[in-house]
């Protein structure tokens, strides 16, 4: 439950994260923007001659990288020249009509599907390139009877590439003394234009995403483009101003709009979150658990209760490791259930790399539920009915992987069950629980409403909604007052064997009877102060003899045998084949690098 509840804790946080703070949310792009500044010059004739530095971070191996232009309503692009900008200096490049990857210095042009794309040949990576491309837009700008307009996307919705920061500077061939130019921008709404002088005209975006789009619409008298032949016999300006101010209006007709849904959901979300809180109180103090706390101040430095060091694991909620199945070995080995050996007895036990773990009863009336599943599971399932080796159990769980862990999950299920029979568990709470749940995922869900619409508010209702969910999920499977006390007791027990390490000799360590180390053991504390060697004092039938060699640390050929058998091979256990047919899916492609 413990390890379900991180678990959604961490997905929680990554949604936040990233409808709050989608820039810093992603991941290190491979290729990327750092700097896109546009230098456009209107011609006389309504040609627009532009200079581009496009500086690029490579975070991983490109062969270089393009630049693709639209030629919707141009007469098409002319004096295209391509150079690597270094320092002050700049590297002119040469256009081939051929080049494969890993050529450097040369760019080759193509036409395609009304599109130039431009391939610059550049081989880089974990580096910055700035590449500056020149080129004359023909006959773009339109000359009416009343104005001269200049309406052109600097960037397309086409582009792949995210861009940091975004500049267009936009240079008339004129003064305008009078006041006459009127410049309009569309794209992000963090855009932003700037008059620099009477000349020229800025347009800047920072933190540009991927397929969005920037242009720059002008108007401007007609001698600007006094020898444009892209003539249209009409008046147009009032019409354009008309237009832009329509657009302009319903934009702010939208933030407005946007504006007062983002506060109705700010009140709604403020309601709905004291509402839950007001639940929770209530439900909590319904859930008050009627306990001798008296009981709870107390230390527990023995075992605290004659159960199984499973069942003490899954009260802890600690019982799903290799730990708490060798724990179960050692404690049947000390009830005379099975014994442990060396592959080859003669020979020193690290010396060996195989362990063989030998039935000694059939009879398992003594033995509880989850035990005799476990006793079958080791000797019937993976061994040959009356012993099994450390290396079966790898092999079985390598290669059965998925009856591994079906029985693997049938043996915490029967524990679950054991928990149950001693009314450790609580079910009487689950209606409280899906209504704390659903009132959770109803704020969950205003949070991220609220969060699209920017409200800081996203971030109460994320928290709030956050303990509401985790808090209903417990109710579904919560400890009863009974089982709390018992998780207090084995908690405060785990606490002790912690904090005490007795340095007893081989001899008091072979004498002990007390089972601490074992249940130690199944709530994943190991102690390694009872005994650091072996001889002939220890006998290899007594648990304690394998439990020393297993706390001697993690070098040594048993340890890496139990833990190497049980928690299996999981470069191949986890994998699945792929299944057939398929392919119906739509794209791809990109741009950007190459």
């Amino acid at each position: 439950m413990r390890k379900y509840i991180k678990s959604l804790m961490i997905l929680l946080i990554a949604s936040l994260s990233i409808i709050c703070f989608p820039k810093y949310a992603s991941a290190e792009e491979d290729l990327y923007i750092k700097d896109w500044v546009v230098d456009a010059n209107l011609e006389a004739n309504g040609d627009l001659r532009i200079s581009e530095d496009i500086t690029f971070e490579f975070n991983k191996k490109f062969n270089g990288v393009y630049r693709d232009i639209v030629l919707k309503g141009t007469s098409g692009i002319r004096g295209i020249e391509v150079g690597m900008v270094d320092g002050n200096s700049l590297l002119v490049y040469k256009e081939v009509n051929k080049a494969k990857n890993g050529d450097e210095g040369v760019y080759t042009i193509d036409e395609k599907d009304g599109r130039l794309i431009i391939k610059i040949f550049s081989p880089a990576k974990d580096e910055s390139k700035t590449f500056r491309l020149n080129y004359i837009v023909k006959n773009v700008a339109v000359k009416y009877k009343d104005t001269g307009e200049l309406y052109y996307k600097f960037l397309g919705d086409e582009n792949k590439t995210s861009i940091g920061r975004f500049i267009v500077n936009i240079h008339f061939n004129q003064n305008d003394k009078d006041n006459m130019i009127r410049v309009y921008a569309h794209g992000p709404l963090n855009g932003k234009i700037d008059k620099v002088n009477n000349q020229l005209y800025r347009l800047t975006v920072d933190n540009l995403a991927a397929k969005r789009f920037v242009e720059g619409r002008l108007l401007f008298p007609t001698e600007f483009i006094k020898d444009s032949d892209n003539i249209q016999n009409v008046n147009k300006y009032q019409d354009i101003i008309d237009e832009e101010a329509a657009l302009a209006k319903k934009h702010e007709e939208d933030r407005i709009r946007k504006e007062n849904t983002k506060r109705k959901l700010e009140k709604i979300s403020i309601v709905v979150s004291a509402i839950g809180v007001f639940v929770f109180i209530i439900i909590l103090y319904q859930c008050k658990r009627n306990i001798n706390k008296e009981i709870l101040n107390l230390d527990y430095r023995d075992i605290p209760k004659d159960i199984s060091p499973a069942l003490a694991a899954h009260i802890t909620g600690m019982y799903s490791d290799s730990n708490a199945m060798f724990a179960t070995i050692l404690d049947l080995n000390r009830r005379g259930y099975l014994r442990i050996s060396g592959e080859n007895e003669e020979l020193d036990v690290n010396e060996n790399t195989n362990f063989i773990i030998h039935k000694l009863q059939d009879n398992y009336i003594s033995l509880l539920d989850h035990e005799k599943h476990f006793m079958s599971w080791l000797f019937d399932e993976m061994g040959n009915g009356y012993e099994v080796s450390t290396d079966d159990i790898k092999k079985y769980n390598k290669h059965n992987w998925q009856k591994y862990n079906a029985l693997e999950s049938a043996w915490k299920k029967k524990i679950k069950e054991e928990a149950d029979r001693h009314g450790y568990r609580d079910y009487s709470k689950k209606g409280q629980g899906t209504i704390i749940i659903v009132i959770s995922l109803i704020i969950i869900v205003l949070g991220i409403i609220t969060a699209v619409f920017g409200s800081l508010n996203s971030m109460l209702d994320f928290l709030v909604g956050a303990v509401l969910l985790i808090y209903g999920i417990t109710l579904f499977n919560r400890l009863s007052d009974k089982g709390y006390m018992e998780y207090k007791k084995w908690m405060s027990f785990k606490k002790n064997v912690n904090k005490y390490n007795p340095d007893l000799s081989k001899e008091e360590a072979l004498a002990t009877l007390d089972p601490t180390l074992i249940y130690a053991l199944s709530l994943n504390v190991i102690k390694q102060g009872y005994a650091a060697d072996y001889d002939g004092a220890y006998s290899t039938n007594s648990w304690i003899f394998w439990y020393v060699i297993f706390a001697s640390g993690n070098d040594n050929s048993f340890y890496k045998s139990i833990n190497r058998s049980f928690a299996g091979d999981t470069s191949t256990s986890s994998s699945i084949s792929f299944s057939a047919g398929g392919g119906g899916g739509a794209g791809g492609g990109g741009a950007g690098g190459f």
